[in-house]
């Protein structure tokens, strides 16, 4: 069956199994959350310290803690459906996922799967399920349960938006027993375990899913620390502990159920209103991505502050290469040459994080300062693409050729604009006009989807750079994320030999080839590399980030 990852609490040295044949994905393990050198020190047991903790304090028991949240409810609470970020954090606390991925000890850690065994060419994927573990409903959660997840990740009907990508080219699951299932692959799938570790493929209860039908999606049932007990829409989303949970991950620093009696994740109208509601202690925790606050936030030194440098895909317009006048590779170069993203830091987000020059921040696997070197800010280099390619100033100062003005519409969502507004003036220097639409977030994704764009705002906070298989395969322009609407058969052949490549070092060079393309094409414009920061109350303690910055909160604990 190939190499074993056996259920101890060691450390896995991911270069010595990567190269040893085990698919081994390293950037999940890359550190994360208030990990500030890439230097990792492995930590003296395998329970990983939980950050804020007082480490020399009894945690007490009980308590509500409440979260607010701004912006639009969810479109779901089931993870397996939906992408949204808001989902994804809360699921982590409902959800239990076979295996986790910790970013402060740079290692895997055995979860619902007590070890797992995976073949050399790393199609095929064993794991011995633990024992013992109930669904909140009372359903054993057993093989036949993960291998009924991962069919209904994979069925066209279920219209997964993100966990179907993740689960890769997925053939299907053998139940060899009662706990042991193995998943197969047509292709190699260096990338399934980070993808494991996310709540987006976190094993749901079969009795509920088929007894709910599509009410699921508003009553999730998982066999997590938390228990989800009511949605009022646009008020809460409460969730209670579950008290006999027993079957925690060493990667927690405690067993049994939860601290906390439970989680209120509490609407607020917008980012004024919940600082306000932080200030006056209403809220317990709020994650903040205004970097202006943040900045206030953290020179006032009254909160617990966990902090998170986005890996993945960041902030950044993705250029619809079929919807003209960005059809034209010549208009998509010179954009890139006209915007810089040192002033939309600068003027949006107070300095605070870094301009984005990749597809991939600098904080990821595969990131390559090649190609971040390609299209520096030049404005009279943009001017001269774009009278080569025959777009000619005219009326206003707006190009035009053949009787077309260079007029661009950016879609985005609320929180959008930061990102828009700056570049505005920017284009305008070169000739290019920039109408700004911001939706909701159902509308935006639907209309950039339809390719009503030319620009479209998206981040993509992922621990692999497999997440450019997301956004810029072609089998996900029609319902997915690849917004730039390019479909090239030799990236698509790239995107997928990367996700399964398991030697690091060729991965790497994989995804620079890809990131080549990516930027030859000028499918992208990198704007922000992207901090986010949850802010908690000062008696808030032992919360931990996974390694996308959403938090855990089965450690937590509240002193009073």
């Amino acid at each position: 069956m190939g190499n074993r990852l056996d259920a101890s609490e060691r450390d896995f040295d991911r270069r010595q199994l990567l190269k040893g044949g085990i698919a081994l994905s390293a950037g999940g393990l890359i550190a994360a959350a208030a990990v500030q050198s890439d230097a990792l020190a492995a930590p003296s047991s395998g329970r990983a310290a939980a950050l804020g903790s007082l480490q020399d304090e009894e945690p007490q028991q009980g308590g509500e803690l409440i979260i607010g949240y701004t912006g639009d409810d969810p479109d779901s609470l089931d993870p397996q459906i939906s992408a949204w970020n808001g989902t994804s954090s809360l699921a982590n606390n409902i959800f239990d996922s076979l295996i986790l991925a910790d970013a402060e000890t740079n290692s895997y850690h055995p979860a619902l799967a007590e070890s797992w065994e995976i073949n050399e060419d790393a199609t095929q994927f064993t794991f011995q399920i633990r024992q013992g573990v109930t669904f909140s409903d009372g359903t054993p959660l057993n093989a036949e349960a993960v291998k009924f997840s991962f069919d209904r990740i994979a069925d066209p009907a279920t219209a997964s938006k993100l966990a179907a990508s993740l689960l890769g080219p997925y053939t299907g699951s053998e139940v060899l027993d009662e706990y042991t299932v193995q998943a197969n692959f047509s292709e190699p799938n260096a990338a399934l375990l980070d993808s494991l570790s996310r709540a987006n493929l976190g094993i749901v209860s079969p009795s509920a899913v088929q007894e709910m039908g599509p009410d699921f999606e508003r009553n999730p049932v998982g066999s997590g620390y938390f228990i989800f007990e009511e949605w009022v829409a646009n008020q809460h989303i409460k969730l209670v502990r579950n008290p006999d949970y027993a079957w925690a991950s060493s990667m927690f620093t405690h067993d049994g159920p939860a601290h906390l009696d439970g989680l209120l994740y509490q609407a607020v109208p917008d980012l004024t209103a919940a600082l306000a509601a932080l200030d006056q202690e209403e809220i317990h925790v709020l994650g903040v991505a205004d970097y202006r606050q943040l900045k206030t936030l953290q020179e006032s030194e009254r909160y617990n502050i966990l902090t998170y440098d986005y890996r993945g895909f960041p902030s950044s317009y993705l250029m619809n290469t079929e919807k003209a006048p960005t059809n034209d590779i010549a208009v998509r170069q010179a954009i890139l040459h006209a915007i810089n993203p040192d002033v939309v830091v600068q003027i949006s987000f107070a300095g605070v994080p870094g301009a984005a020059s990749a597809p991939l921040t600098s904080k990821s696997l595969g990131f390559d300062p090649g190609v971040a070197e390609m299209y520096p800010y030049d404005p009279d280099k943009a001017r001269q693409i774009l009278d080569d390619a025959g777009w000619l100033v005219g009326d206003g100062g707006v190009r035009e050729k053949d009787g077309e003005r260079l007029s661009v519409i950016f879609i985005g969502s609320a929180g959008w604009e930061p990102y828009a507004i700056p570049v505005q003036p920017l284009l305008s220097e070169v000739g290019i006009e920039m109408e700004i639409r911001i939706l909701t977030s159902a509308a935006r994704a639907a209309a950039n989807i339809a390719g009503e764009h030319n620009l479209a705002g998206l981040g993509f906070s992922s621990s692999d750079p497999s997440v450019l298989t997301n956004l810029f395969h072609s089998k996900n322009i029609e319902n997915g994320f690849a917004w730039s609407r390019f479909n090239d058969p030799t990236l698509d052949d790239l995107l997928v030999a990367a996700q399964g490549e398991p030697d690091i070092d060729a991965r790497v060079e994989l995804y620079r080839q890809i990131q080549t393309i990516i930027m030859e094409n000028a499918l992208c414009v990198p704007l922000v590399e992207g901090l986010s920061a949850t802010v908690m109350q000062p008696n808030v303690q032992g919360v931990t980030l996974d390694t996308r910055g959403f938090p855990y909160f089965f450690d937590a604990w509240m002193k009073s």
